[in-house]
């Protein structure tokens, strides 16, 4: 860390003696050179040309003096910072091997001081890195607008500090570099503490789980056929759409709608008296998953789904046609692909049905 100090401090050392001599001493020595070649009265010719390409050229040397040093001190900070961190991952180890401890407490400790100062290396590199190129970027700028003769004497401001002399320029470059290396140093330290609290903070957090209970379902399946009605027994205000409810039948009550009833016959509906067709009958229903989201939150809903009823008893072309939330449609979809059915038999063959329409509702029980 003290060896990576010293090349922080020497790099913005450069960086702002840079700065200072852009705008005071390059100013001053460039508005005298471009007039001393205006007042010349030959600017045409191949000898005024050369003193002139002469000129530009120890310019450009001036500004872009110390600028690949800068670069080289910001490329440096990282390696110092990683020789750091490798050296006291070695002590680390060095320490274990010797007292013969495992412990992760220590050992994370001591990876976690060993690092600090590959994040200073880092910081360090950022900061130089940035002015580096601007300053190199300057130099290049003035010495093409040299080259092209953009500039001309007039054009060139020059400001009460740009007087400034040149011992005072390296007496203030290492206070300012001074300055700012301890500046990074206490960014990185803050940087390192809020870490710290953000690790060693609890976050509270609440999770809801449930276990999910196999139900044990028994169907019970009507052996017994029914007595059969003679058309001359039949009362005369038997409704045909009253056979769906027999007697001794076993009745689900689940919220339906569509070409079947509201209630069926789990046995097994016998119309037109004794005729093997019968309507659609629920074998396996499969209690939807409620939404985590959803259920943490206290949300209760329902989605009214549509889907067709294949001859094999199986659910196709689920559509959802109404919800009371979108959140809980996924979930919906998933549980009534599930259901398996006794297909619809017309003359004595499965068909299938379309249109069923089945509500799934969720609610939470305390």
């Amino acid at each position: 860390m003290v060896y990576l100090g010293w090349v922080i401090f020497i790099m913005w050392t450069l960086i702002i003696e840079r700065l200072i001599f852009l705008v005071t001493e390059n100013r001053v020595g460039l508005k005298a050179v471009l007039a001393e070649h205006e007042a010349r009265t030959d600017q045409n010719s191949w000898y005024a040309r050369a003193i002139y390409d002469s000129v530009v050229s120890r310019l450009s040397m001036r500004s872009e003096s110390g600028m690949r040093l800068i670069q080289t001190l910001a490329r440096l900070c990282p390696l110092f910072g990683l020789l750091g961190t490798v050296t006291g991952m070695i002590l680390i180890f060095d320490v274990m091997a010797g007292t013969g401890s495992s412990s992760p407490r220590g050992v994370a400790a001591g990876v976690a001081t060993a690092t600090m100062t590959t994040m200073a290396g880092m910081v360090g590199a950022l900061s130089g890195i940035f002015p580096a190129a601007i300053l190199n970027r300057f130099a290049r700028d003035q010495q093409s607008s040299l080259q092209m003769r953009r500039l001309t004497s007039a054009g060139i401001a020059l400001s009460p500090i740009s007087r400034l002399p040149k011992t005072l320029r390296w007496i203030v470059a290492p206070t300012v570099g001074l300055a700012v290396t301890l500046g990074l140093l206490f960014l990185m330290q803050t940087l390192i503490d809020t870490g710290e609290a953000a690790i060693q903070n609890t976050v509270t957090a609440k999770f809801v789980d449930f276990i999910r209970v196999r139900r044990d379902e028994r169907i019970e399946m009507r052996t017994q056929k029914p007595k059969k009605i003679m058309p001359e027994e039949m009362p005369e205000t038997l409704d045909p759409r009253d056979t769906n409810e027999q007697v001794g039948a076993v009745v689900i009550g689940y919220s339906m709608a569509g070409p079947a009833s509201d209630k069926m016959n789990l046995a097994g509906l016998i119309g037109d008296f004794g005729s093997p067709d019968g309507e659609f009958v629920p074998l396996v229903r499969v209690l939807p998953l409620y939404p985590r989201r959803a259920q943490q939150q206290g949300i209760e809903g329902w989605v009214m789904v549509e889907f067709t009823i294949t001859e094999t008893g199986t659910v196709a072309d689920i559509r959802v046609v109404e919800s009371s939330l979108p959140i809980f449609e996924a979930s919906a979809v998933r549980a009534v692909n599930k259901f398996k059915y006794r297909p619809r038999i017309v003359n004595g063959l499965p068909v299938a049905v379309t249109g069923v329409l089945h509500k799934v509702t969720f609610e939470i029980i305390e």
